[in-house]
Order: C-alpha cells, then structure tokens, then sequence
C-alpha cells in the first residue's frame, strides 16, 4: 500500500481516497494515508475488528434508521487531525440471519462431536481436521502476501491440468469429484476404502502422471476382550 501510495504521489496523484477491507488496516497504514492531508474508508467487522473498532462500537449513540434493512450511527474517537471518524453500520435482518445461520451450525457441531469421546485417537483427529477448515482473514503483510502468492499458485495449477488434459478446469473438477473415500464400520473394526476409478480419472492422472489413490486408506481392528 505505501510503495503504491508513493507512486501515485510521483504522478501527481494525491487528492485520491483509498478504499481497502480489514486486511490493509493497521496504525501504520492508516497513518501513512494520513499523511499531506490523505483520506480514506475501511471496512471491518467490529465486533472481530481492531480496537479503535471495538472502542468505536462500545461508544453510547443512537442509531439513524436509512432504509428498510439499514441503521447507522456515527462515533469519532480521538482529536484534532488524528481523530478517526467510524460510521457505524447496522442490518437487523442480517443480523436475525446469523443468528439462525449460529444456531444451525451449533446444533450440526454439536451433532457431530457427539459420542467423540469413545472414537480411537486417529478417527477424533480426523474429524478435528475437518471441523477446522472456515474462512482466514488476514491482517499482517507477511500473511496477505503469502495469501496472494497461493492464490496465484493454484490459477498456475488449474492452468497446467488444463494444459495436460485438453479440458477446461470445470470438467477435471467435476469428474474427480466423484472419486470418494467411504468408511466402513463393523463390529471387527473399521476400514476406508475409496470409490472405484472412473475412464475418465484415469485418463485425466494419466494425462498429468499421477498415480491412482491408494484403494484403501486406513485399517483399524477393534481389540476383542480377553
């Protein structure tokens, strides 16, 4: 943002308002914005937001109905030229939305851990990795650049299979999903086994000199009492 923001100085570009998301708020951002007068707008979430966010929305003040599905309220933290100025923003029908949308996945997590406790250790972690994958939100540089570095990495991906196979990426997605790793219990133990391959997945881990998956994953023997 500053090597950006420095360019621009270098064309005479500096009446501009930057628009950025949490990821690109930081005291040292926003102060760098602020120099010769500059201006911006961030947008976060306040309740997971930076402090100045959170001290913004702990701040006693009316809200002012716009719309139908829309209430906002302003708050300045701060004086003088540093002041920061938070225009609060409020969606009671969203907000109603979540907190069905929280209710659900609580009762699904509560569905799934339940009876985890008596689980061998490998299932439990299995299920631990899977409960994990949610949205990341960034915030240091190090982070969002690594981010953008994967995201780029994976388009390179996605072009080489295209390459290799001769088919657009929606159709090599979609034929291998349909490869499934099912899991089969009885009363002797467990076993994982994956779904047969189809011509077309073999013609596609041909075209890019993959081998098959393994047919079968994970073994597990229940221990019978002496």
């Amino acid at each position: 943002m500053r090597t950006i923001r420095d360019d621009l100085a270098g064309w005479k570009l500096n009446r501009v308002v930057w628009v950025a998301d949490s990821g690109f708020n930081s005291v040292a951002n926003r102060a760098y914005l602020q120099r010769g007068g500059g201006h911006y707008v961030l947008a976060e979430r306040l309740r997971r937001g930076s402090l100045e966010a959170r001290a913004a929305l702990s701040r006693a003040a009316r809200y002012r109905r716009l719309a139908g599905n829309l209430e906002v309220k302003e708050v300045r933290l701060g004086d003088g030229a540093r002041a920061q100025r938070f225009v609060l923003c409020h969606n009671p029908e969203a907000a109603a939305r979540d907190e069905q949308v929280r209710g659900n996945l609580i009762a699904y997590l509560e569905g799934q851990i339940a009876g985890s406790d008596a689980w061998s250790r490998s299932r439990r972690d299995e299920l631990v990795g899977a409960l994990r994958l949610r949205p990341v939100f960034h915030f240091r540089e190090d982070r969002i650049r690594a981010h953008v570095q994967l995201c780029w990495l994976a388009l390179l991906l996605i072009r080489v299979v295209e390459n290799a196979t001769g088919e657009s990426w929606r159709v090599v997605r979609d034929e291998l999903e349909r490869m499934h790793l099912v899991t089969l219990e009885t009363g002797e133990g467990r076993i994982a086994k994956r779904s047969l391959t189809t011509p077309g997945q073999r013609q596609i881990l041909a075209a890019l000199e993959l081998p098959e998956p393994p047919a079968f994953s994970d073994f597990e023997v229940t221990e019978t009492p002496a």
